[in-house]
């Protein structure tokens, strides 16, 4: 597992077998309400063509009353969740076979844990 955090940046991956994942990464954004706003879901580095998806029910969710706006996709074995949460971006990449719930569950935990502890 390899994680850095700079300014309020946080990004963190590891690699190995479990849960159908071979790697994830996460990166987690404070403040970035106005970077998140004026990227369209084409203009992010990403290799995986991202939609908007609605997130406000996902199981264990805890989001702040100011809402949610999510991105999510996969393209072969990668999955992606972007989403911005009470001025935090958090972006959640998986590899593997878990598929779009499981990155999707990851990003909703990743979040809530985030929360938790600012």
């Amino acid at each position: 597992m390899a994680t850095e955090v700079r300014g309020g940046l946080v990004e963190c991956a590891w690699s190995g077998t479990g849960a159908g994942f071979s790697g994830v990464s996460l990166t987690i954004l404070p403040g970035a309400v106005g970077q998140f706003g004026y990227l369209p879901p084409a203009g992010l580095n990403s290799t995986i063509a991202l939609e908007p998806v609605d997130l406000a029910g996902e199981a264990g969710a805890h989001w702040p009353d100011t809402g949610i706006e999510a991105l999510a996709g996969c393209a072969e074995d990668q999955c992606q969740v972007t989403l911005l949460a009470d001025g935090v971006w958090l972006t959640v990449t998986t590899t593997g076979a878990a598929g779009l719930p499981a990155t999707t569950g990851l990003a909703t935990a990743a979040y809530a844990r985030y929360a938790a502890a600012t």
